[in-house]
């Protein structure tokens, strides 16, 4: 298959078409994505740089990509890495859809990746972060 946002010059020499990823994860275009992100890391890297994008459609997307390759394995600690950060970020996204999607992404790499201490203790300190706000929250709302 050939993907329109990919040229290759020799096996080492990939260059990605960052605004055809985008263009297809705002146009709901995963499949292609997913391949040129778990095939070349200049994919992956493009995917993360989209985490920071102005359109929510296009972080909240860029998310359900990272949690597919976690799925299906495609991806290693050290790759998630470059992502960790961003992620962790985007769970305190304005737009709601990206926040939900960015801690259920944290949640799938507690559950499914092999991470370093280091990185173990970046997601568990963000969701007991989420966990006690969402608590400070529930007990303004109650009084």
């Amino acid at each position: 298959m050939i993907f329109p946002f990919l040229l290759v010059f020799s096996r080492t020499d990939v260059v990605i078409d960052r605004d055809g990823i985008r263009k297809d994860l705002k146009g709901w275009n995963f499949q292609d994505v997913i391949k040129i992100a778990s095939q070349y890391e200049k994919g992956f890297r493009v995917l993360v740089e989209l985490l920071d994008d102005y359109d929510s459609t296009v972080r909240k997307n860029a998310l359900y990509v990272i949690q597919d390759l976690i799925k299906e394995n495609l991806i290693d600690c050290e790759r998630l890495k470059l992502a960790l950060e961003k992620i962790i970020k985007l769970a305190d996204d304005p737009d709601e859809s990206v926040s939900l999607r960015a801690i259920e992404t944290l949640n799938l790499i507690l559950e499914k990746v092999e991470l370093d201490p280091e990185s173990y203790e970046m997601v568990t300190n963000a969701l007991m972060k989420i966990v006690k706000s969402g608590k400070a929250r529930f007990e303004r709302i109650r009084s």
